[in-house]
């Protein structure tokens, strides 16, 4: 139960930046690429 908790928890944080980095563009010259299943990996730009 705790560990779904950690996971959930975890699991927003990281949505959070991925959101505000995809919101900003870019992130130390890497772009965002958002894919599906909530999904992100980063391009070169």
């Amino acid at each position: 139960m705790r560990r779904e908790v950690a996971e959930l928890t975890e699991r927003s944080k990281r949505k959070k930046l991925a959101g505000r980095v995809a919101a900003e563009g870019e992130f130390f010259g890497w772009r965002v690429v958002p894919l599906p299943a909530s999904h992100y990996v980063t391009a070169k730009t």
